[in-house]
């Protein structure tokens, strides 16, 4: 994937709101250390202009929804599913 940017605001296809594909976001960022000290001063939307793959994205979205309550986490990671299959299927 050309932009983690791109990727995660694709995310809205999938019925995920605005909350939760910037939580997302920050999910991404924060396992690829995107918004280091070195970074500071760079908003999430610049630091999300980079190279992902499917399965970076598919992972930051169920670390999300680990954070959430019972039927939203589930919720959330058959999002993480779909959004898997329809990348690599």
């Amino acid at each position: 994937m050309d932009s983690a940017l791109e990727e995660t605001e694709s995310l809205r296809g999938f019925g995920l709101s605005t909350a939760d594909v910037q939580a997302v976001g920050r999910t991404l960022a924060e396992e690829h250390a995107l918004l280091t000290e070195a970074a500071s001063g760079r908003t999430l939307s610049e630091a999300l202009k980079v190279e992902v793959s499917a399965f970076d994205v598919a992972n930051a979205i169920t670390a999300t929804a680990r954070t959430r309550p019972a039927a939203a986490r589930l919720s959330m990671e058959e999002t993480g599913h779909r959004y898997l299959v329809r990348q690599t299927g």
